[in-house]
């Protein structure tokens, strides 16, 4: 790919591009990443930086030249913050709400898992 394809971003400012593009991966909170999950999707994120800046990959720009230019957080870094946020709003709700009785039994059943998998050892 090109960076034609951001074409319609061109007049936008960096900022502005960045903004965008943080927004394009709001739900990572709820993402169940693998180590070959995080390779494919942080060599994504720098291909989008770079398109951003408009570097191709002839140039032969460091990635952290491009993370400097952009001063954008690796995109496992934003996953885990979100996921720490969400865990946050999740522990401070109160216990009768449905949300805290579904994680309790969740939680019940993944201990019993864990137990009957070292028991059985």
């Amino acid at each position: 790919m090109s960076p034609q394809y951001f074409h319609c971003l061109h007049p936008c400012s960096l900022r502005t591009k960045l903004k965008l593009y943080n927004t394009c991966i709001l739900p990572s909170e709820c993402w169940a990443v693998t180590k070959n999950d995080v390779r494919k999707v942080d060599a994504l994120d720098q291909w989008c930086l770079r398109m951003l800046l408009g570097i191709n990959w002839q140039q032969h720009v460091r990635n952290d030249e491009v993370r400097r230019l952009t001063k954008q957080p690796h995109l496992l870094a934003i996953v885990q913050s979100r996921r720490l946020t969400l865990f946050g709003h999740i522990a401070r709700m109160p216990d009768e709400t449905e949300m805290m009785m579904m994680m309790t039994r969740l939680l019940l059943l993944l201990l019993l898992l864990f137990l009957i998998f070292f028991a059985s050892r």
